[in-house]
């Protein structure tokens, strides 16, 4: 649901369209955050390390966004914000891919 939505966001010709497309996007982001969190919690109960799991996938993800906002600077510099979010929703859905290979 992430993906599709920032995918469409590349789409979106109006404020209406871009603002249902982020509500798409804001839903699948809430089922994305609240699963990796639990993940993370049954992890670290099972191998009793909840703090320094659930501390670590914070602070891997504060890095990440740091430089993913350098990075979509960038990007919107050279390309215009339309790339960035068909960028965006093509590394999501590898990422699920890839995923749900894994992890199946």
């Amino acid at each position: 649901t992430m993906a599709f939505g920032l995918g469409l966001l590349y789409f979106s010709s109006s404020f209406l369209t871009l603002a249902i497309f982020l509500f798409i996007q804001g839903i699948g982001r809430s089922m994305w955050n609240v699963s990796a969190w639990s993940l993370m919690s049954k992890v670290g109960e099972e191998n009793k390390k909840e703090g320094e799991i659930a501390a670590s996938y914070a602070s891997v993800a504060k890095i990440g966004a740091f430089f993913s906002f350098i990075l979509s600077g960038l990007v919107v510099a050279s390309f215009g914000m339309r790339t960035l979010f068909l960028l965006n929703g093509i590394v999501i859905m590898i990422g699920v891919v890839l995923a749900y290979r894994f992890l199946k």
